[in-house]
């Protein structure tokens, strides 16, 4: 009885050192994949905080670049109404070319 009381607490000590190592080992693991999820995380972040910044400057861009075009637009259309201030027919001819608006003369008889 003593010695099956011998063989099985030496087995019993070697068993919970086994599994207190074990238990280590999946601890440090745990704790490599937490520090990689972290570090995913903040460079999810910063990167979605640059698509952000990078989308307001095209959109500023975009804002600016259509008033500019706006205001070109302006100044090709007052040239052409100041050219045919006493020409309807011309202007509207000339408005639809330079502006792909199609143009319908329209018949006063």
């Amino acid at each position: 009885m003593v010695i099956a009381w011998l063989v099985f607490r030496v087995k019993s000590e070697t068993m919970g050192k086994i599994l207190q190592m074990s238990i280590k080992g999946y601890e440090k693991q745990i704790s490599i994949l937490e520090q990689d999820h972290e570090k995913e995380l903040k460079e999810r972040d910063k990167n979605l905080a640059k698509y952000h910044e990078t989308l307001t400057e095209i959109e500023s861009k975009y804002e600016e670049e259509n008033k500019k075009l706006s205001s070109s637009k302006k100044k090709v259309l007052k040239k052409i109404v100041e050219k045919h201030h006493n020409d309807v027919d011309g202007l509207a001819k000339e408005i639809s070319e330079k502006f792909g608006v199609t143009y319908v003369p329209t018949n006063n008889d």
